[in-house]
């Protein structure tokens, strides 16, 4: 059986008359490319639920009623005029079950859009992930030490053990 995606992992070998034994290099025959592998890879290991800038949808806009999709329409003519691939809810649903579909389709940002938003031409969007500090650590060890410098601490002295 041969591996085609990575056909070096072989290692095919024939002995001549002379009894040299002669490696054979194999060509590759892999049907698939190292973009599709690539994106197989991060499919693969993000579950589907790609950054904000890798999403294929990185806004949707869900009315709570059918009234109020000529204002979403028009934000989302603006976010894609913008660069954004944004969306509109079809609608049919309730608002509750539309939030879920957004959250079950990975959507990164989700605005509700009601009475409130049209009156005042805003909108309250949602992130499905929350982090203010993108470069904190979510999960500290719990006995580290918050003053890793003796003279970070507020309390410390210059020299805590003098010589006598």
């Amino acid at each position: 059986m041969a591996d085609l995606s990575n056909p070096y992992l072989l290692t095919p070998t024939c002995h001549n008359p002379n009894l040299l034994t002669l490696t054979s290099s194999p060509q590759p025959a892999n049907p698939q490319g190292s973009i599709e592998r690539f994106f197989g890879v991060l499919i693969e290991s993000t579950a589907g639920d790609f950054p904000f800038w890798l999403a294929p949808t990185q806004l949707r806009l869900l009315p709570v009623s059918d009234d109020f999709l000529p204002f979403c329409n028009d934000v989302v003519a603006k976010a894609r005029a913008a660069g954004l691939r944004a969306e509109v809810d079809p609608g049919g649903r309730s608002l509750g079950k539309q939030i879920k579909i957004a959250s079950a389709d990975k959507i990164p940002v989700f605005g509700v859009v009601g009475k409130d938003e049209v009156e005042g031409s805003t909108l309250s969007l949602k992130s499905r992930k929350v982090n203010p500090n993108p470069h904190a650590n979510p999960h500290p060890h719990p006995h580290a030490n918050p003053h890793p410098h003796p003279r970070a601490h507020p309390h410390a002295h210059a020299h805590p053990h003098p010589n006598p």
